[in-house]
């Protein structure tokens, strides 16, 4: 939409966001909500923040709308309900339909992306898969909830993992902003059993921890603060050299994110130590 266009039905598309954006916590991200929105039918081929800011005016902050996508606290899944409601009542809806949609990539940088087939090229090509949920009847359909497809490559439980992919994705799963309600926090949890031993994973026990965990601090800025701590220490290499007491180093096989080497080579810095790796016992 050119900007004259989305001018003529601006109130509309205001009172539409502010709507879909009810479940923000805060003024703020409503604000920039209804932005982001405004900049993704504002005329243009890339709708990343920084073509966007310079399309949107005397609203094109860019550190703002960067600040909205990339680091604000919000759950995607709220907005998509209340979107899902609002096209419910529009269509009218008559069947749920998946759909898969390819996105062609030259490099590897982005997540997901893998040697895989896709429609959009009729081949095996290197891309993206998102897949999409629509409503639909005869006269419309609407996207009411998408992913992109995880290939084997980036999955820790298959034996086609990709060490490389699956260390990316564990540390985006790591180090990501939870969501700031207790139920969404919960939830996130639950998301990131994967990470957990895959031998042993109990959903109903990581709820419960996660819920604990909440109750008991939630502090975000702390896990910022223990990671930046850590990542300033440096190198414990030469602190392990000096150690003089016997050792045991243990490191099970089944701990997903992080690679058994890491506990053989701290068992090599540690004179006399004895490296223990292999499946827990089972309790």
């Amino acid at each position: 939409m050119t900007p004259d266009e989305i001018a003529v039905v601006r109130g509309e598309l205001e009172a539409f966001a502010a709507e879909v954006f009810e479940p923000f916590a805060r003024n703020d991200q409503r604000r920039w909500g209804q932005v982001y929105l405004r900049g993704l039918l504002t005329d243009g081929q890339r709708k990343s923040v920084e073509p966007m800011a310079s399309r949107l005016g005397e609203d094109g902050n860019r550190q703002a709308l960067a600040h909205f996508i990339t680091t604000s606290p919000w759950d995607p899944a709220h907005i998509r309900a209340k979107l899902a409601w609002r096209m419910e009542e529009v269509i009218g809806p008559e069947a749920l339909v998946f759909d898969d949609t390819g996105f062609l990539k030259d490099g590897t940088a982005s997540a997901c992306v893998s040697r895989q087939y896709t429609g959009t090229a009729g081949k095996v090509t290197n891309c993206q898969v998102g897949v999409s949920l629509h409503l639909a009847s005869d006269h419309a359909s609407a996207a009411i909830n998408w992913r992109l497809f995880l290939p084997q490559t980036w999955d820790p439980a298959s034996a086609k993992a990709d060490a490389g992919k699956v260390a990316r994705r564990a540390a985006w799963v790591l180090f990501s902003p939870k969501p700031p309600d207790r139920e969404g926090y919960i939830a996130a949890a639950e998301s990131e059993l994967v990470w957990s031993s895959k031998r042993f994973g109990n959903p109903a026990l990581l709820r419960e921890l996660a819920a604990e965990s909440y109750d008991r601090a939630y502090y975000p800025a702390g896990v910022g603060r223990q990671l930046g701590a850590m990542i300033l220490g440096g190198s414990r290499a030469d602190a392990l050299r000096r150690l003089r007491v016997p050792t045991l180093v243990i490191h099970g096989l089944d701990d997903t994110p992080i690679d058994p080497g890491g506990g053989k080579r701290t068992a090599d810095l540690v004179p006399g130590a004895r490296p223990a790796a292999g499946p827990p016992s089972a309790p």
